[in-house]
């Protein structure tokens, strides 16, 4: 009896324990079929990822510049263009205006070669009026004497005659000649219609073998002429002279004197022309 009541004993102790052990794992499986957001009680928020300290950077960095900026930006990454854009308008402006200034140089020399043509038939025109005409004899008085001769020709018709030699020599590239009968008409008749263009081309004639100042001073001249009409050509030639001297300071002066004195003068749009290349060269010099 006592080892079966030894073996009750152990068997219900074991069967005590056993009891509880499965009440224990009874109530672990019950506790893992029931989750503890099934009553009702909601998830906790997830937490937000931190930016990396790149991201920040570029994060603030967008924050803290204002549009007016990136605009600004954006400006500025357009203005080479723009700059290089208007550089090319101004060389091709510049050019056109080179091209005018030269059109306007031919146009005045063919002008004056007109000129000379125009002299040379007027004077083709007198000599073959001459010839056609028939010899007259010679005038007799009531008395039958003859009459005294003709007088010679006045001096204005000889200086007419040398100016035209002159020009021809002028216009033919022959500067020293021309410059000697120039000269000679001049001295002929300094009070004739003709005298104040013959101290013009002695001004021209002196530029064209390139004494340069001394042409200045012979243009000058030209001045003293009350009711000359090559007065802003002597001007714009005078302007010229500097120029071709080196003297830019000077050019300028004259060049804006020209288009004061005479600014219905032909020559003003190429004295314009002329002082806006002697601004760009100024400021290239300075730079």
């Amino acid at each position: 009896m006592k080892k079966e009541g030894f073996v009750i004993r152990i068997s219900g102790l074991f069967q005590v324990r056993a009891g509880g052990w499965a009440l224990m794992l009874a109530l672990s499986a019950g506790g893992c079929a029931t989750t503890r957001y099934e009553t009702g009680e909601a998830p906790p928020p997830v937490p937000a990822r931190p930016l990396a300290r790149a991201d920040t950077l570029v994060l603030k960095k967008a924050q803290a510049r204002p549009l007016a900026q990136v605009d600004t930006l954006e400006v500025k990454k357009a203005q080479p263009v723009a700059l290089t854009e208007i550089d090319s308008l101004k060389a091709l402006l510049s050019g056109q205006v080179q091209k005018m200034a030269d059109l306007e140089v031919i146009h005045t020399e063919l002008s004056g070669k007109v000129a000379v043509l125009n002299d040379r038939i007027r004077a083709l025109e007198d000599r073959l009026q001459a010839s056609l005409s028939p010899p007259q004899p010679p005038a007799r008085s009531a008395s039958g004497r003859r009459k005294k001769a003709a007088p010679p020709p006045s001096p204005s018709n000889r200086v007419k005659t040398v100016y035209q030699a002159a020009f021809r020599d002028f216009e033919a590239r022959h500067f020293e000649n021309a410059l000697r009968a120039f000269s000679e008409a001049l001295a002929a008749a300094p009070k004739d219609d003709l005298a104040d263009n013959a101290q013009y081309w002695i001004g021209e004639c002196h530029y064209g073998l390139g004494h340069y100042t001394q042409a200045i001073k012979e243009f000058q001249k030209v001045f003293t002429y009350s009711d000359t009409e090559k007065d802003d050509d002597a001007q714009f030639k005078i302007a010229r002279c500097y120029i071709d001297l080196g003297d830019q300071d000077k050019a300028t002066i004259e060049l804006k004197r020209l288009t004061v004195d005479y600014p219905e003068s032909e020559y003003v749009r190429r004295a314009e022309g002329l002082l806006r290349d002697l601004q760009d060269q100024k400021r290239q010099r300075t730079k």
